[in-house]
């Protein structure tokens, strides 16, 4: 619910048109466009851009998101990159890029909390495996009234017979 809750309500997005050097702001985060890139997948043409990324005075990391141009009569697709940490995702989108100007277009995204989706999910499987998981206490007790009950349908205790039968019932003998 926490992850939920502050990924919707925290979401932060901007968009900037950046020349080479130049940097965009989000949230604690600067990005730098340093460099594009072209390179020959297997079935098709990738076409993006390298972005430094600092938060403070400090570099965190470098993202390379893209755009893949298949071959006709298919559409480009969107290479998002991003920085996932435990307190919130930087997604990295290249929208285009104009080599007459130099200028990139990109969009930033903050959501903060995603991991915490994630992570209370695993909570929730883990919870629901322990609680199929059979009682072992139960488990014990009902062997032991079974071997009661065996016992005394030989020797024919009246009394036991009843303790043994309330044990079988949930109930403690007191």
């Amino acid at each position: 619910v926490v992850g939920i809750t502050g990924s919707w309500n925290y979401q932060q997005e901007t968009t900037a048109s950046l020349r080479l050097h130049e940097t965009m702001r989000i949230g604690p985060y600067e990005l730098t466009f340093e460099d594009t890139f072209s390179r020959k997948l297997r079935n098709a043409e990738q076409f993006g851009a390298v972005l430094t990324v600092r938060k403070g005075n400090r570099i965190v990391t470098t993202l390379r998101p893209a755009r893949n141009f298949y071959p006709p009569p298919q559409e480009p697709s969107t290479e998002v990159d991003i920085r996932s940490t435990l307190a919130e995702d930087l997604y990295l989108i290249f929208l285009g890029f104009d080599p007459e100007t130099g200028v990139g277009l990109f969009k930033a995204l903050i959501n903060p909390l995603v991991n915490w989706i994630w992570l209370g999910g695993l909570v929730i499987i883990l919870g629901a495996h322990f609680a199929v998981l059979p009682d072992r206490r139960r488990e014990r007790a009902w062997r032991a009234a079974e071997e009661i009950l065996h016992k005394l349908e030989s020797s024919g205790g009246r009394k036991a017979q009843a303790a043994a039968a309330r044990i079988l019932e949930g109930e403690s003998i007191g």
